[in-house]
């Protein structure tokens, strides 16, 4: 799901497709629904050039190429319940056993885990996090330090 309302895709939500492709592999992509929500935020006209922007673009571009639909979900609740009502009928209409690229890395490869795509994408983000929170806490630091050398020339 992806609010219209959204500019840009966010690195947040890219990193969650990158994952979700990841485990899922090209094939399983033709049992996706890529949706879009928030509809009643924006001006018809700009959800409308938003929606194909983002259909245009990496990664949506790349999962609707593999066989994934896209489609909007209406602004009211009555609206978004009978447009979730049959995006999964669709789903289960259209759903064919798949093998996921996560189940063949780990069954058919006999790979850990860890050394799937997903499981490095995920050991990315880990790392990526864990550097961020360590800026993070030495800034934090320095602007403790700064603080007592500021009260202390008062």
């Amino acid at each position: 799901m992806h609010p219209i309302s959204d500019n840009k895709f966010t690195k947040t939500a890219n990193r969650i497709s990158t994952v979700i492709r990841s485990l899922c592999g090209p094939d399983a992509m033709k049992q996706m629904t890529l949706c879009t929500t928030k509809w009643d935020t924006v001006p018809e006209s700009d959800g409308c050039k938003r929606y194909s922007e983002l259909c245009d673009t990496q990664p949506w571009k790349e999962m609707l190429a593999n066989g994934a639909s896209a489609t909007k979900i209406g602004s009211t609740s009555s609206n978004a319940q009978r447009d979730a009502e049959t995006i999964v009928s669709q789903l289960i209409k259209n759903a064919e056993p798949v093998e996921l690229a996560i189940q063949d890395e780990m069954v058919n490869k006999n790979l850990p885990a860890a050394n799937t795509s997903a499981g490095k994408i995920l050991d990315g983000h880990q790392k990526t996090q864990a550097e961020s929170d360590r800026m993070v806490k030495g800034l934090i630091e320095k602007r403790r330090k700064r603080r007592k050398v500021d009260c202390v020339i008062q």
